[in-house]
């Protein structure tokens, strides 16, 4: 769906039409046109940009804080939450080695997630559709950045029962994953929590990391 070698974000109308002949092989003055024709559509889109997923999950955090004494509510946000954290986990991921075919999928899951299970809906641009941002090397403004990934246990990595991580490149508050759950700042979380030192560039857990697990830190 390229058009002057660029991509759109836009939507396309594909048409098809063919006029097929058929003559009689006994009476050859006898024959019949017919013409198949159809249109299909099809639409190209410019996902959003990282920060703006991870906003929405901040927003879906917020909703989970917000019903912390309500019991029934908590555990369906907390569900939605823990659901697209780890969603946002594999995008992350698949962004960073290359791997294209499943984002578009994730990503209107995400969305979906994020939006009470209600995919929004989206307006084409009809912009060249820029390449995407995944923050995966070089920082640039509004990216985000993987600064550290390591299993807990593993030869020169931290050891089971772990609390403390300290990076010296750090140098704002990071954003957390372990096994592809976001960890909060809310020290009130029931779950584990994790704190942050700027002077010291220091991540600590509320409760030890076990072996095995995964930790990923963005900035």
């Amino acid at each position: 769906m390229a058009y002057a070698s660029e991509y759109y974000d836009a939507q396309y109308s594909i048409t098809f039409e063919s006029l097929v002949n058929y003559v009689n092989n006994t009476y050859t003055y006898l024959s019949v046109d017919y013409t198949f024709y159809q249109t299909l559509t099809a639409s190209a889109k410019t996902p959003p940009p990282i920060l703006d997923l991870v906003g929405y999950l901040n927003d879906l955090k917020d909703e989970l804080d917000e019903n912390v004494n309500n019991c029934t509510l908590y555990e369906e946000y907390k569900k939605r939450y823990e659901y697209a954290a780890s969603i946002l986990f594999n995008i992350l991921q698949s962004c960073k080695v290359g791997l294209n075919l499943p984002l578009n999928s994730y990503v209107e899951e995400f969305l979906s997630i994020t939006n009470n299970f209600v995919t929004p809906p989206y307006v084409n641009t009809n912009e060249i559709i820029q390449p995407y941002d995944c923050g995966e090397e070089t920082p640039t403004a509004g990216s985000l950045v993987l600064l550290d990934e390591f299993v807990i246990g593993d030869p020169g990595e931290l050891p089971d029962g772990s609390t403390v991580y300290q990076n010296d490149d750090m140098t704002s508050k990071p954003i957390v994953f372990v096994d592809g759950i976001r960890v909060t700042y809310r020290v009130s979380f029931p779950g584990r929590h994790v704190t942050y030192d700027l002077g010291a560039k220091e991540l600590t857990f509320s409760s030890p990391l076990n072996t095995g697990e995964v930790v990923s830190i963005y900035i």
